[in-house]
C-alpha cells in the first residue's frame, strides 16, 4: 500500500505517520506540502525539514488560499489556483497512491479533488470542535471524514464521518526523564514556565514577554520558544532584551526558535505553567501532558475554533483563557502569578480530564486507510471476475 498525506496541520500528520511505520511498515509514505512557510521570507516548511528528516519523499505545492476577510485578495489567488490542480495531477499521477489523507487547510483542496478524480480514496481529518472551510470542501470529495470531538459530527455528513480523535505524536506518550541538551546547564530550582506561540511564533505574544522579562525571571524559570517568522527579528529582539537583565536572570531566560518533538514533550512533562495559543493540537497534546495552561486564542481563528478548544480545560479549571484584547503585560503577569499559586489544583483538575483523552487516534486512522484500500482491492478483483 502506498499513502499520500497533506494538509495544514503538521502534527498529527507526523502522528499519523508514526503509527503507520509502526503498524504497518511496509506502506510506502508520500508528503505533499509547502516549500516555504512565509513566502515572501522564503522560510522553509516545517514539513519539508521533517520529512526530510523521516526521508520521505516530499513534493512541493503551491496551492490558493482564499481569505474571509480580505476578499479582493482572492483575485490574486485565482492564478495559484489552476496551476495547483495541475501540480497535484502530476504528482498523484506519478506516485500512484492508494489512499490519499488530508489534514485540512487550503493546500489539501486541489488534492483532495485530483484524487477523487483518479478513483484515489480521500480521508480528511478534522482537529477542531469545528470546521474550516477547506475542509467542509475536502468532505465532499471524500470516503471518510475522521473526527476529533463528536461536536464535529453537524457539520459532515453522517454516513461518512467517524470519531477518531486527533492524534497524538508518540513522544507525548513516553516519559521523557533526561534534560534537552540545549536545558543541560540551567538548574530548575524555581516555578518553571514555557511559552509558546507555535512554529511561526506569536508576534504579540513575544513582544509582551520581551516587556516583562525583568518580572519573570526574578521570580521563574522561562522557556520561550518565539518561532522563526519575520526574519528571526522576534529572537535577536528578544536576545537583546535578555542581556540588559543580571547575569543571573539571563540564566533563567532560554530563547528557541524552534522545539523538537521530543524536547517539546520533556517541556510538557515538566513545566509547571504553558502559555501557548489554543490550536487543537497544542491544546491535546497539553491534555495528554496534564499541564496547567494559559491559553491566548488566535482572535481572528475561524468560528472562533481556539478559544472552543480551550474551553474543556478552562471550564474544569484546568486551564485560564487571557484573549489577546486582554495581553498587556500586566495583565498576563498577574495571570501567570495567580496560576502558578493555583497550581497543584490546576494539576489535579487536569489529571480528571484523563479519560476523556483519545490516545489511539493515529492507529484508527491507519486502520481507516487499510479498509479503504482492502474495498478498492475487493471491488477491482470483483470487476475483473465479471469480465
Amino acid at each position: 500500500m502506498k499513502v499520500a498525506l497533506s494538509g495544514g496541520h503538521l502534527t498529527p500528520a507526523l502522528a499519523v505517520i508514526h503509527a503507520f511505520r509502526r503498524i504497518s511498515p511496509k506502506t510506502k509514505l508520500v508528503f505533499i506540502g509547502r516549500e516555504f512557510a512565509q513566502t515572501k521570507e522564503l522560510t522553509r516548511s516545517r514539513e519539508r525539514q521533517e520529512m526530510k528528516k523521516l526521508r520521505i519523499p516530499f513534493y512541493p505545492i503551491n496551492a490558493a488560499k482564499f481569505h474571509r476577510t480580505y476578499f479582493l485578495r482572492n483575485f490574486e489567488e485565482l492564478f495559484r489556483l489552476f496551476p495547483s490542480f495541475k501540480e497535484s495531477y502530476d504528482i498523484l499521477k506519478n506516485e500512484k497512491p492508494d489512499v490519499f489523507i488530508s489534514f485540512g487547510g487550503y493546500l489539501a483542496v486541489p488534492i483532495a479533488i485530483v484524487a477523487r478524480s483518479l478513483g484515489i480514496p480521500v480521508i480528511t481529518h478534522e482537529q477542531t470542535r469545528t470546521t474550516g472551510l477547506a475542509n467542509q470542501l475536502i468532505a465532499y470529495f471524500a470516503k471518510k471524514i475522521a473526527i476529533s470531538h463528536d461536536h464535529s459530527r453537524k457539520y459532515f455528513p453522517k454516513n461518512k464521518t467517524v470519531l477518531t480523535g486527533n492524534p497524538v505524536r508518540p513522544a507525548f506518550m513516553e516519559l521523557f526523564r533526561k534534560k534537552p541538551e540545549w536545558l543541560a546547564d540551567v538548574p530548575i530550582n524555581k516555578p518553571f514556565v514555557y511559552i509558546t506561540g507555535g512554529s511561526q511564533g506569536s508576534h504579540i505574544l513575544n513582544k509582551t514577554i520581551c516587556m516583562l522579562l525583568p518580572q519573570l525571571t526574578t521570580q521563574m524559570i522561562v522557556v520561550h520558544q518565539c518561532g522563526a517568522s519575520v526574519g528571526g527579528e522576534n529572537a535577536r529582539e528578544l536576545e537583546e532584551a535578555r542581556a540588559t537583565l543580571p547575569a543571573a536572570q539571563q540564566r533563567r531566560y532560554v530563547i528557541r526558535e524552534w522545539v523538537s518533538e521530543k524536547d517539546v514533550a520533556w517541556l510538557f512533562q515538566h513545566a509547571d505553567l504553558i502559555i501557548a495559543r489554543s490550536g487543537a493540537n497544542t491544546v491535546h497534546e497539553i491534555m495528554v501532558s496534564k499541564v496547567p495552561a494559559i491559553f491566548i486564542p488566535l482572535p481572528f481563528a475561524h468560528m472562533n475554533e481556539q478559544h472552543k478548544n480551550a474551553q474543556l480545560l478552562a471550564e474544569n479549571g484546568a486551564a485560564v483563557i487571557l484573549p489577546q484584547q486582554e495581553l498587556v503585560p500586566k495583565t498576563l503577569y498577574e495571570t501567570i502569578r495567580s496560576c502558578l499559586k493555583r497550581g497543584e489544583m490546576m494539576q489535579r483538575r487536569a489529571e480528571e480530564l484523563d479519560s476523556t483523552v483519545v490516545v489511539d487516534a493515529a492507529d484508527k486512522i491507519v486502520a481507516l486507510a487499510k479498509e479503504l484500500y482492502d474495498d478498492t482491492i475487493k471491488t477491482a478483483q470483483s470487476q475483473s471476475d465479471k469480465h
